[in-house]
């Protein structure tokens, strides 16, 4: 190999650790979008607890972080309030709290206590979104990454041969491994964590500094910003180290023993870590991030590439051999990924790769439901002591009862989302023309918005399946208490989520192979696709924390 081709190869592992950086922080603008919905509506809810003029209560931003620095727990109202109380050093402060216990501050107080309260769910939800979002991007990234890994290995060789489709067992553990001593989803929840508490503190200083309304909601802003920044640096490390781990499994399906570290050197490479590696080898097994592996730090944006000896090259030549006819198969150097995808990947005489099933139950011909079931009592006691507010479970059945009558004999669903104090409609979609599925609406979307942490979602199954893959990764993304879903069968089923999420994908991949599980006699093991499909949710439940509940 020419040293002109060995740096084309360098390149162009360079140019897709570019495009890979660039869909993370297309990602990273999706998660940005969260937390400057969340700023917003923290701003929304705080106005007019501050004054609209500086009021001045002669303490200092400083005394005022210093104050909090001395108490148990930094965020509570009530005990900076006693600590002010107890002062004797200084007047001035008996001054504030003489000031702040005046009638016209204690409704303020109470409302701002309220909103530090909220301010735990509001970020949950960021942290629920930013997870999904993440996963997501990551599970994809991972896909793409290893396949043109696989591809530019096959072109700089010359030769195409077989190799494994994507393991999506593989990917799942990758997304959990704990490098550097946590998973990205400890990350995340570290942040919105750390996020939360700050604004708490921040409000505190706001009361008893006197900030005005507008000067709080630029240090609201502020910490969003930096919890925006926060995130998009973790989305950005965690594609370099998910892209160069997916790049190790890739040499090892081909037999590659070594790898070579590529550093990006400009002016802003690492001197330290990075720029000492560049061109050195080493062994794929001794690999390890951190240390001769990306990423070596935050925003790194090093890569790899695989070492080709001539031992590696005709290893490779006889895997290309078809060991009937004798022909070796070769893939051009004009052939584009695309082609190569369309012959090796997803040609239908491939073994490569398999469709993601996201189908449900075998359909009836007919989905009409039986109205003297809906209509039963028996029906009825279905939703008795489903929430434990009996004003909630009316709501629930009233609307389920609703949607099954409306769609009947479609096959079509309706969507509530419900208060899960209330039991009345936040939002709704019943005008959807999408077959087994409902898309989010304008009223759906302001519904998750604007009631965090009071959601319940309700949507009819016009097949009698029990909830989905969909149905979990949705019921997740959202932030509800849990999901129902109403079969026009009169089936009814309760499920939700954990903090570990799962994906849709992963959900109905394993729904799938629980269908064609078979025992040692070739008979299957679950007797319908029901049973195999509920089997399946329960074996995920350990891992991931997805339940139900038959009604």
């Amino acid at each position: 190999m020419t040293k002109k081709n060995e740096q084309y190869w360098k390149n162009r592992a360079a140019q897709r650790m570019w495009e890979y950086m660039q869909s993370a922080e297309e990602t990273a603008d999706e998660a940005a979008k969260f937390y400057q919905k969340a700023a917003a509506y923290l701003n929304q809810e705080i106005d007019g607890i501050f004054e609209k003029y500086m009021t001045k209560h002669n303490l200092s931003e400083r005394e005022a972080y210093d104050l909090l620095n001395q108490m148990t727990d930094h965020a509570s109202i009530q005990e900076l309030l006693q600590k002010l109380q107890n002062s004797t050093k200084d007047t001035e402060k008996k001054q504030i709290i003489q000031k702040l216990e005046a009638p016209a501050y204690r409704a303020r107080i109470e409302r701002l206590e309220q909103i530090q309260s909220q301010l735990d769910q509001i970020m949950r939800n960021v942290y629920q979104q930013e997870l999904a979002l993440s996963i997501s991007h990551y599970a994809a990234l991972a896909e793409e990454a290893y396949y043109k890994s696989i591809f530019d290995i096959q072109q700089r060789s010359g030769y195409g041969f077989s190799f494994a489709k994507v393991d999506q067992k593989m990917i799942d553990r990758l997304l959990k491994s704990r490098w550097s001593g946590k998973n990205y989803s400890t990350r995340i929840w570290n942040n919105t964590g750390a996020l939360a508490q700050t604004l708490k503190e921040e409000l505190l200083v706001s009361l008893v500094t006197g900030r005005t309304e507008r000067e709080t909601a630029e240090i609201i802003m502020q910490k969003f910003a930096q919890g925006s920044s926060q995130a998009r640096r973790l989305i950005r490390t965690e594609s370099s180290y998910i892209t160069g781990q997916i790049d190790l499994q890739s040499y090892e399906e081909c037999g590659i023993e070594n790898y070579v570290y590529l550093a990006t050197l400009d002016l802003r490479t690492c001197q330290e870590d990075c720029a000492p590696l560049d061109g050195k080898i080493f062994p794929v097994k001794d690999a390890k991030s951190g240390v001769n592996m990306p990423p070596m730090h935050p925003w790194c944006r090093c890569t790899t590439i695989s070492y080709f000896s001539d031992e590696i090259l005709r290893n490779l030549r006889r895997r290309a051999r078809d060991p009937v006819t004798g022909k070796t198969y070769t893939v051009p150097g004009d052939m584009t990924y695309q082609q190569w995808y369309r012959e090796y990947v997803s040609s239908k005489n491939g073994t490569y790769e398999k469709g993601i099933s996201n189908k449900r139950i075998s359909k009836q011909d007919e989905y009409k439901i039986d109205r003297n079931t809906i209509e039963s009592n028996k029906y009825k006691r279905k939703f008795s002591g489903i929430t434990g507010n009996s004003i909630v479970d009316e709501g629930i059945y009233k609307y389920a009862k609703a949607g099954l009558i409306h769609r009947d004999g479609t096959n079509r669903e309706d969507l509530y989302i419900l208060s899960a104090s209330k039991g009345t409609v936040l939002g709704k979609n019943v005008t959807s023309d999408e077959a087994f599925g409902v898309k989010p609406n304008e009223s759906i979307r302001s519904a998750v918005i604007n009631n965090q942490g009071d959601l319940i979602g309700l949507h009819t199954h016009p097949d009698g399946t029990p909830p989905t893959g969909s149905d979990f990764e949705t019921a997740f993304k959202r932030g509800y208490h849990f999901g129902i879903v109403a079969c026009s069968n009169g089936s009814v089923y309760t499920y939700g989520c954990a903090d570990q999420f799962a994906s849709a994908r992963i959900i109905d991949d394993t729904i799938e192979k629980f269908k064609k599980m078979i025992d040692d006699s070739g008979k299957k093991v679950y007797p319908n696709d029901r049973e195999a499909h509920l089997a399946a949710i329960k074996s995920l439940g350990k891992d991931y924390g997805i339940w139900y509940e038959t009604r």
